[in-house]
């Protein structure tokens, strides 16, 4: 007999739990659509109508026209069957030897929600968007920024780190409890082209778990090992490893504010857009400084932020990786470009 009161209590709750959602703003509300270009490697001879991916240009002002581009697009859905969106597009010709890195025409429009977008007047300046480059920022030859952070709830350190002799690469990435890459040891290697990175292999750790991906951008093949189980994977347009993920977007034009590329990590490849969120102010053990965020949406689920900060030659400041399961956030410790050290806090993070 007492049973009932405590179910129509128990009704009344749920109705109004439900009125709530039902009548409240929409937290996930998409933001403006925008066009992401793909990323090519192609031929020196392509006759695809392209334009050529410029070094990186930081400042306020000098940016390129966009509205003409966007637009004319014509806006068409991503593929929700597929990791890669269906594209209607030229093919280039084939691949040579040698090549360059090309930002075909508009792939569709998409629209997402930015829930790490700080308030307005954290943003430098007041801007609300990206701001193009003035400069060119060649890659440097070298860096090592160490970090601090977080695993869920669970207190890691982490490791970006990179060298170069001008043709070609090598890249680390890790995080761990233990160290710095007790449980997640991603390396890559590849070759510049244009002074922009080109991820040929990578070799990703993850808890022990070890695979290794070979990486044909002109072919357009991604083949994966993990023991005894291989995939193989046909891409239309630029792969890059992410390990190599920082390096990349530092490396490339802006001025389109959004591409989309395929990422390459622990044994899985994948469609993912990429939109350069703008200048924030970030806040970090040590100091605060000016950072350009970038947020790559992977069509698997995932999405890994990267704050680039200009001062440091657009080292990567925080890295914040969202897989689904577990949100590893790091922020720079200690950061050290072409031998010189730029930041180093009093507690040391090693490896």
């Amino acid at each position: 007999m007492k049973s009932g009161p405590r179910l129509l209590l128990a009704l009344a709750i749920s109705l109004s739990i439900h009125g709530m959602l039902w009548f409240a703003p929409e937290w996930d509300a998409a933001e403006t659509p925008g066009v992401a270009l793909r990323v090519k490697l192609v031929q020196q001879s392509s006759a695809v109508p392209t334009r050529d991916v410029a070094a990186p240009r930081r400042g306020a002002g000098g940016g390129s026209e966009k509205s003409g581009k966007r637009g004319t697009a014509k806006a068409t859905s991503p593929s929700t069957d597929a990791s890669a969106p269906v594209v209607a597009e030229s093919e280039p010709a084939p691949p040579g030897p040698s090549g360059r890195l090309v930002i075909s025409e508009p792939l569709y429009v998409d629209g997402e929600v930015d829930d790490l977008r700080p308030p307005a007047d954290a943003i430098s300046g007041g801007a609300s968007g990206p701001v193009s480059q003035d400069v060119p920022i060649a890659l440097p030859r070298s860096g090592r920024v160490s970090y601090v952070g977080t695993a869920s709830f669970l207190n890691v350190t982490g490791l970006v780190s990179w060298q170069h002799d001008g043709a070609h690469y090598e890249a680390r990435l890790g995080a761990g409890v233990l160290g710095a890459t007790s449980s997640f040891d991603y390396v890559s290697s590849g070759r510049l082209v244009a002074q922009q990175v080109v991820t040929e292999t990578a070799r990703d750790n993850r808890r022990g778990k070890l695979s290794v991906a070979a990486i044909d951008n002109e072919a357009g093949v991604v083949r994966m090992e993990r023991g005894g189980d291989v995939r193989e994977r046909r891409i239309t347009g630029l792969a890059v490893a992410l390990s190599s993920l920082p390096q990349a977007l530092a490396s490339l034009d802006w001025s389109t504010e959004k591409i989309s590329l395929f990422v390459v990590g622990d044994f899985w490849v994948e469609d993912a857009v990429v939109t350069d969120r703008g200048l924030e102010n970030l806040q970090l053990p040590a100091t605060s400084l000016e950072a350009r965020r970038f947020q790559a949406k992977i069509n698997n689920g995932k999405t890994i932020d990267i704050w680039l900060a200009p001062a440091w030659r657009n080292a990567p400041a925080r890295i914040r990786y969202d897989d689904g399961a577990i949100v590893v956030d790091l922020k720079a410790s200690e950061v050290e470009i072409d031998g010189a050290i730029l930041m180093m806090t009093s507690r040391g993070e090693g490896e």
